[in-house]
């Protein structure tokens, strides 16, 4: 290798290779499949109060959710493109890659002898395995925002230690850095109180310590008025609209000393070891393994090929001697102090009102861990120092396998909201087919919330996106429920008219309960979306609860002109009407209004792409249209065959073909074959 080969082979070693490696391992871990990506719970609410009110439709969203100013950063992005989702993920992920990068910016000011080790750290932060929401592109924004301000307010202050004739420049801009972190969202004022350590860490060993801890607090003194400050119009100047973000541990160690005391110990070390441990188990799961499932076996095959490719390039170093002698201090010790701290201080937020990273109950309180993890990625790399000695190989082969796992865990996570998105997509789209347009003011009922990673109250928000606006902010025009939550001992009431009242945040939904719409679906079958009558009352698909609302199905709630703005692709996805669902539910609006021409027309077409139903349920439409429009041999061979593939579906034809010949008293025809239908399938 020539002088200047060698040259630039260092400079790029030095200063871009941990920048390009933590990149890349970040948009493998998450970034693979973000172009199938769409969104998810929070989200939509989020965007509703965007795309609908514009900034001041967000600013009321945070105010009511208890941060009067977490709007600023939906706000600017949604100002840069708007709903675009490929976007709103890629923001998240180089948030997340530049958290990473000032971090290990900071610990290589910190101990500049130790940059491997700082990149290690980093690397492990960038695809740490607890953060399971991380592609949910609107929500959690914001936290990354404020984690970039709080890392590089770190850097500028260890900036300002590191380079005296600079110290005001740097200090003011950490300072100022670090006023919209705290006042945009609370989850990170636990971690402002470490300061004290980077701040100790970073002066010189040669100053004693009495000037070090003089030092240390003289730099800190502003930054700890600005957090006593932010905690004190947290607690008593801000008004609090939410109840569940109130500081339960210390009002509770007033009133219960003993058991708070007792619970928050509990708390505290099940989610200490959660975080070094614990979080760790989930990527070495045999539940990976299954070769049937090809997204599993990419999985696997991403896992290999990153740990691969991290322990060859070790083995390279080694055989370039490329490698340096790592100094003896104490490094891995002040690693483990820094990153168990780190841990401690940034689930303090969480602890303070009682919620717990490790809760196995709260699906999402991940979120909790989300400030610790740069604290946890240090000390996993200090512990492994510590355990394993002066074998540096040994260690960071074991660093290497263990990124490659949590890379390979993080893309099954994110192909798990992909389908997400698949399920949401077809969801909507079979939704907007059939209701074209739905009067405003309808509820929407169902016995399950559909939609895994969307919840019932996002997917209010998102069908309110799916149809023009009517009603005046705070009102909606329309609103989810299901049926075992929200109507558990009145499912048997809806159809005699009772008041319906819902609300989440600033937003409520009003209208008497004759005004609804009963649908069926499930994500894990190929059925259609159902829009229910008391017609399907002997559909055997149908659950007790679903059967019992069904004379609350009001059709005529449903325009069959198309008045909507158009389906947002960026919102729900590109539509692929290229399926059954789509005739399916064309013929069903058809049946509705009756054009039977039409819906009979939508078979034939249906018939010549070679479209079939996966529930045979779904051919009453078409067996109803034929006998409506003179094709009764049609209609019965339709019956035959739909009751030969699914006998249980009998007792539902029967009751169709008695309502089809009451409905054509005079048509002979229809007669002889209610008749035909009723002989054969034994019909009471």
């Amino acid at each position: 290798m020539t002088g200047k080969r060698k040259a630039l082979f260092l400079f790029i070693k030095t200063n871009l290779f941990i920048p390009l490696i933590t990149l890349l391992l970040t948009l493998t871990s998450f970034g693979l499949l973000s172009p199938q990506l769409g969104f998810y719970l929070d989200d939509w609410p989020q965007l509703f109060s965007l795309v609908e009110q514009g900034s001041e439709g967000i600013k009321q969203y945070f105010l009511y959710d208890g941060r009067p100013f977490g709007f600023w950063p939906d706000l600017l992005f949604y100002s840069l493109w708007g709903t675009n989702p490929f976007l709103w993920h890629f923001a998240n992920y180089m948030l997340r890659w530049l958290v990473g990068l000032f971090f290990w910016l900071t610990l290589i000011k910190i101990w500049p002898e130790h940059q491997r080790e700082a990149g290690w750290a980093a690397a492990i932060f960038c695809v740490f395995p607890l953060f399971n929401q991380q592609s949910m592109g609107l929500t959690f924004i914001a936290h990354w925002c404020c984690y970039v301000l709080f890392m590089v307010s770190v850097f500028l202050m260890i900036l300002a230690v590191k380079q005296p004739r600079k110290r005001l420049l740097f200090l003011v801009l950490s300072f100022l850095i670090n006023i919209p972190n705290l006042f945009t969202y609370e989850n990170f004022i636990g971690v402002e109180f470490l300061r004290p350590l980077f701040l100790w860490f970073s002066l010189s060993d040669d100053i004693v310590s009495k000037k070090r801890i003089r030092k240390t607090l003289l730099y800190w003194v502003p930054f700890l008025i600005l957090a006593i400050t932010y905690v004190f119009w947290r607690l008593f100047v801000m008004e609090n609209l939410r109840d569940d973000t109130s500081p339960t541990l210390l009002i509770n160690l007033i009133s219960q000393p003993v058991p708070t005391i007792v619970s928050f110990l509990t708390i505290f070390i099940k989610d200490v070891l959660y975080m070094i441990l614990n979080v760790w188990f989930p990527t070495f799961s045999v539940d990976l393994i299954d070769f049937s499932v090809p997204s599993s076996n990419l999985a696997l095959l991403i896992t290999f090929v990153v740990a691969s490719l991290l322990v060859g390039l070790l083995f390279w170093e080694r055989s370039r001697a490329l490698l340096k002698d790592e100094p003896r201090d104490n490094f891995n010790l002040f690693a483990v102090i820094l990153g168990l701290a780190g841990i401690i201080f940034g689930c303090l937020p969480g602890w303070i009102i009682m919620r717990s990273v490790s809760d196995s109950g709260g699906i999402w309180n991940d979120r909790f861990g989300l400030p610790a993890m740069f604290g946890s990625s240090l000390m996993l790399v200090g512990l492994i120092g510590m355990l394993i000695g002066q074998n540096r190989l040994k260690r960071e082969i074991i660093l290497a396998i263990m990124i490659g796992f949590a890379v390979g865990h993080n893309f099954s996570i994110t192909n798990d909201y992909r389908w997400a998105s698949t399920y949401a997509n077809r969801f909507f789209s079979q939704l907007s087919w059939r209701a074209p347009y739905i009067e405003s003011g309808t509820a929407i009922l169902a016995d399950n919330e559909m939609l895994p990673k969307f919840g019932v109250y996002p997917t209010s928000f998102a069908i309110n996106l799916l149809y023009p606006t009517v009603e005046a902010s705070p009102k909606l025009d329309y609103w989810f429920f299901t049926l075992y939550k929200y109507f558990p001992d009145q499912v048997g009431q809806l159809a005699s008219g009772i008041p319906i009242h819902q609300g989440h945040w600033y937003s409520t939904f009003d209208t008497d309960s004759r005004n609804s719409l009963v649908i069926a679906w499930h994500s894990d079958t190929s059925q259609c979306v159902w829009v229910l009558t008391e017609n399907d009352r002997f559909n055997p698909y149908l659950s007790s609860n679903t059967v019992a609302a069904l004379g609350a199905s009001n059709l005529s709630r449903i325009a069959p002109m198309d008045t909507t703005t158009g389906f947002s692709e960026n919102l729900f996805g590109r539509q692929n009407k290229n399926t059954w669902c789509y005739y399916y539910e064309k013929a069903d609006l058809a049946r509705q209004t009756g054009d039977w021409l039409t819906t009979v027309q939508l078979f034939a077409e249906a018939k010549e792409k070679k479209l079939k139903p996966s529930n045979q349920t779904e051919m009453m439409p078409f067996i109803e249209a034929f006998a409506h429009t003179g094709n009764s041999n049609d209609s019965v061979q339709l019956t035959i065959d739909a009751a030969t593939k699914d006998p249980s579906l009998k007792l539902f034809l029967c009751d169709h073909w008695a309502r089809i010949a009451g409905d054509l008293k005079g048509d002979v025809d229809v007669q002889n074959a209610a008749k035909l239908i009723s002989a054969q399938f034994s019909c009471a």
